[in-house]
């Protein structure tokens, strides 16, 4: 039986209150699902029925906005995300989470997720944890994009996601900022001096 160890650290380390046996009933009921760079993990446009927890990899969430692709987050390995609101509450998802590189991810299907909490109603805190987890970064990206300047914005990804910059082409850090490439190249040039 495939036990996902990654998955259950990080299950473990959410302290939700749920003993580490149910946690690990939990972690084998999200199944590994490989996807290759480029493929999409859950399209626009349809209600979600998964939300994931990326195993190995990296996970680009983009929209569109006049028919444009825009970046608006990557998450890596150790992160829960997806289109968690549109799971939930049954509405069209708006945006699009594909593989940026090769990736292992383990999702979480919203039925095989109730008939867990039938099972054991202490999920309930896990799920919310999670869920919470999730919001919290959707909610860091609004007020990313809000509250900074292009500038700070950059900076803000300097020194809290490090890893962007060795994984992640700079047209997309420039998609994610919400500038042009050439725009960052300049406010790169700036902060150089």
């Amino acid at each position: 039986m495939d036990t996902p160890d990654f998955l259950l650290q990080k299950l473990t380390e959410l302290n939700s209150g749920v003993s580490a046996v149910l946690l690990e009933d939990f972690a084998r009921a999200m199944p590994l699902k490989k996807f290759r760079k480029g493929e999409t993990i859950a399209p626009a446009g349809k209600v979600a029925s998964e939300v994931f927890f990326v195993e190995k990899g990296c996970v680009r969430m983009l929209y569109y906005l006049e028919s444009k692709e825009v970046t608006a987050s990557f998450f890596f390995e150790g992160g829960f995300t997806g289109p968690c609101i549109s799971m939930m509450f049954k509405t069209i998802n708006q945006q699009v989470f594909e593989a940026f590189e090769d990736c292992h991810i383990r999702t979480l299907n919203f039925d095989t997720y109730m008939s867990l909490l039938r099972q054991q109603p202490c999920f309930y805190q896990l799920r919310s944890t999670i869920a919470e987890s999730i919001m919290a970064d959707q909610e860091l990206i609004i007020r990313f994009f809000l509250s900074f300047t292009p500038m700070e914005r950059y900076q803000y990804l300097i020194k809290n996601q490090p890893q962007l910059f060795m994984r992640v082409p700079q047209h997309h850090i420039a998609s994610m900022i919400g500038i042009t490439p050439v725009s960052l190249s300049r406010i790169r040039k700036r902060i150089a001096c």
